[in-house]
């Protein structure tokens, strides 16, 4: 079980109602399979791999600042995250954008 789709049913939600998704991306195509994988293609996410490489864990906070700059985040957005750790920590976060 992904542990984005637990998070997403912990607050009631499930992956069509995710607006923006902010993820590790560790690989070129890496958050386009885990969209995919969710059945959340219709969320808004903004790409960070092909400037920075892998930043790990990080992107996390780059992706919300720079989707924030760019105006792709908007006020009552459903955003969920997913990142992992050293490769055997994960976690996600499911919020509310203000």
């Amino acid at each position: 079980e992904i542990v984005l789709t637990r998070a997403l049913a912990s607050a009631g939600l499930s992956a069509t109602d995710i607006d923006f998704l902010a993820t590790h991306q560790g690989t070129s195509w890496l958050r386009r399979a885990m969209q995919t994988l969710l059945g959340a293609e219709k969320a808004r996410f903004f790409e960070t791999f092909a400037w920075t490489g892998t930043v790990g864990p990080s992107n996390v906070p780059l992706c919300l600042a720079m989707a924030e700059r760019e105006g792709l985040l908007r006020s009552g957005d459903v955003v969920a995250t997913f990142t992992g750790g050293s490769g055997t920590t994960i976690a996600a976060v499911v919020l509310r954008w203000v």
